[in-house]
């Protein structure tokens, strides 16, 4: 029989035994959330492939009317190397080309803004680095024969949707030859000094979602909630985000389909949806440029039928509370992060959004 302080010490040890087995049994369970889904990216991804149309010559539809622009359809990339695909991949001969860099920019209009399109199109013109730019026409109607599309300098297309689905702004082609994706509404109007700052932060950190307006994600009430004035980020919005093109084809093909349906039942939450894919792939936070998003057209808040935006739905900001904590199921955990800096072009004079304060309400 054993002495009572060898008893005692046997005991501690057992507890101690059992308690280390415990959290390493929680820890594992945590990470297998955390990552159940990149398994299923990762496999399903370099499997994709064409469909086989020829598209031709792109570079000699500038400022072409519709009727001679030629069909685009959707289809997957074939061009899908292994995630991850940030900067540090590129070896120093690629890292010199990335003063030449281009990148591409796909326009959502709904074909209710006729002439808020148009202006758009004139504002881009002039912007270095715009390689193409592609006009998702999302609806089940193409725009008509008839319409008069201005000249730039700069080679663009419009995809007719086929469908009214907010989902169609984030679907691949085959056409798109530049890394850099430039997701923009239609009535956002940024500055060309701008977008480039943004573009050479996205060079940097090209595994990102990096944007302009940046909105946050509180526990409130028992629930996630949609935060539209927070003192941190953990969602760029997709009316103005660069990002890589390989997301399209991952949150057309790979991502969970009840997330794209969600959207199709709110018609909204879509740039949700790829943060939140973005954020679960890299398990990174977004990254925010410039400190203000004054661009957005001041004559746009009803269309030209005089109906008011999306984003004035009365169910708007409830919905997108509602995708928050559906997402979160989905995936099995909130895979966004917290942010509390963005990056600035140090030739602006620019102040902080948030000051923080000390108990005194003195700057800290």
């Amino acid at each position: 029989m054993l002495p009572m302080r060898e008893k005692t010490f046997f005991t501690i040890s057992v507890i101690v035994i059992l308690g280390l087995i415990f959290i390493l049994l929680r820890d594992f369970a945590s990470e297998t959330s955390r990552s159940n889904f990149v398994p299923i990216f990762q496999e399903k991804r370099v499997k994709s492939e064409t469909n086989g149309i020829n598209y031709g010559d792109l570079n000699s539809l500038v400022s072409q009317p519709t009727s001679q622009l030629q069909q685009i359809n959707w289809t997957k990339s074939n061009n899908l190397d292994t995630y991850p695909f940030n900067s540090l991949e590129h070896d120093k001969s690629n890292r010199n080309k990335s003063n030449h860099e281009e990148f591409t920019i796909i326009l959502l209009t709904q074909g209710k803004r006729i002439s808020m399109l148009i202006s758009s199109l004139n504002h881009l013109t002039g912007l270095p680095g715009l390689r193409k730019l592609f006009i998702i026409w999302n609806g089940e109607k193409p725009p008509d024969s008839s319409m008069k599309w201005p000249i730039v300098n700069f080679p663009y297309q419009v995809v007719p949707s086929g469908s009214n689905s907010l989902n169609n702004r984030f679907k691949p082609l085959d056409v798109i030859d530049t890394d850099a994706i430039l997701s923009m509404d239609d009535d956002i109007f940024p500055s060309h000094k701008s977008i480039l700052f943004a573009f050479k932060v996205w060079q940097e950190f090209r595994d990102r979602i990096v944007g302009f307006p940046g909105r946050g994600v509180i526990w409130s009430g028992g629930r996630w909630k949609y935060d539209t004035q927070p003192c941190f980020i953990s969602l760029v919005l997709t009316g103005l985000a660069f990002f890589h093109r390989k997301y399209l084809n991952l949150y057309t093909y790979e991502m969970p389909e009840v997330i794209r349906k969600k959207v199709d039942t709110f018609t909204n939450c879509e740039d949700i949806a790829m943060n939140f894919l973005i954020s679960h792939l890299t398990q990174k936070a977004p990254i925010k440029v410039t400190p203000t998003f004054e661009w957005v057209c001041p004559k746009c808040d009803k269309n030209e039928k005089g109906k008011d935006p999306l984003w004035k739905h009365p169910k708007h900001f409830e919905e997108r509370n509602d995708c928050i904590n559906f997402f979160t199921e989905v995936y099995g955990y909130l895979p966004l992060f917290k942010s509390e800096y963005r990056l600035d072009d140090i030739s602006d004079n620019v102040k902080p959004i948030c000051i923080r304060t000390n108990n005194n309400n003195s700057p800290v």
